[in-house]
């Protein structure tokens, strides 16, 4: 569930648990592969909760898709 995980990541962050917090992004990211599609809002939201930990790459993706503004 995307709501609960925005929690634990921002939890983890808070605790900087980085390990677990990735953890529950992959977790989301299999939810996402076992349903066979991904919303734009989702995408982006994926892409906020993991920029902490990998800017680069997600300030780019978010570039590519035509997303607005820094993440």
């Amino acid at each position: 569930d995307m709501h609960a995980a925005i929690k634990k990541v921002t939890e983890d962050y808070d605790s900087m648990k980085f390990n677990t917090a990735i953890a529950a992004m992959m977790s989301l990211v299999n939810a996402m592969y076992a349903k066979g599609s991904v919303t734009r809002a989702e995408l982006e939201t994926l892409l906020i909760l993991l920029n902490p930990v990998a800017p680069h790459i997600t300030e780019e993706i978010a570039e590519l898709c035509g997303f607005e503004g820094p993440l």
